[in-house]
Formats: structure tokens, sequence, C-alpha cells
């Protein structure tokens, strides 16, 4: 099941949303999970989503500094940005940014997107790992080495950690 997040500060831009992907899925006999997230600050409460459908302009913490702090943390997280604002464009590039949808956000425009993105899940081989304090989502690209340390693995990623 793929985990769809989306955080726009407007409760309206986020239910038609939600719709659209909702319709997507079923088409599609997919399944997915949406979470709603209000502000920036409300996504970092819960951030356990594979796709994240994200606003630019929203108070406090706005989308750049979302993506910004998700690249630092090295998260799997997929973005995809929606604005109405083109000239952020720009500044939202950068790892894992699958593009920009404007608003209004029309289905067809949000098919190309998600097609792409699920695509580019189907060639990660996603690895589910953790512990009872946390689990992440590692691609099998990013797995060094599995070693087997009693009744648990350690799992090294290739950047180290």
């Amino acid at each position: 099941m793929i985990k769809i997040g989306i955080c726009d500060d407007s409760i309206e831009d986020r239910k038609r949303m939600c719709v659209m992907l909702e319709r997507y899925f079923e088409d599609h006999y997919k399944e997915m999970e949406l979470i709603e997230y209000g502000s920036g600050e409300s996504f970092f409460e819960n951030p356990d989503v594979d796709v994240l459908f994200l606003d630019i302009e929203m108070m406090d913490m706005n989308g750049i500094a979302v993506k910004n702090r998700l690249q630092k943390e090295q998260t799997l997280i997929k973005i995809i940005f929606i604005t109405s604002y083109s000239q952020w464009m720009e500044a939202a590039f950068g790892k894992r940014v699958f593009g920009f949808l404007k608003k209004p956000v029309s289905y067809q425009k949000l098919l190309e997107k998600i097609e792409l993105v699920l695509e580019d899940m189907d060639e990660e081989y996603p690895l589910m790992v953790g512990s009872s304090i946390a689990k992440y989502c590692v691609s099998a690209g990013q797995v060094s080495y599995i070693k087997a340390n009693g009744k648990y693995c350690d799992v090294k990623r290739v950047n180290g950690e």
C-alpha cells in the first residue's frame, strides 16, 4: 500500500486533491492511504508517507522549508509541489522532487505526475527496516549490506548510516 500525504493550508485544495487521488487509485485498483496536513509543522508530527503533495505557499514553514528539511534528513519521500505561484519553482527543485502542479490542479496533470512517481517507486524495491522505536523505508539500492545479529539484523546503508 502506498501512503500519500497532502500538505496544504487550504482545506478546499486538500479535499479536491483527495477526491482526484481516490478516483485514480480506484480506477487502477491500487491500495493507498491518504493523510492530510494543514501545515509543514503538522507534517513533521507524522511524516510517514511515500509521496507528498506539497503546497509551496503556507504560513510559518513553507513548502520549500519542508523540502529542504526532508533532503537534509535524507528521507525517501517523493515530492510533487502544488502551487499558484510559479516564481517559487526554481527554489523548489531538488532531490526527489517529481515536478509541479499548478492550482487549480487538473485531473490529467495529476495523472501524469502520480504515474511518474509510481513508476519510479516500482524501480526502487523498497525495504521496511526499523525497530520498536522507529521504522524506515529504504530502497534496496541504498543498502550496502544486511548482517544477522542474533534475532535482529543490522542494515548498513551506502551513505554509512
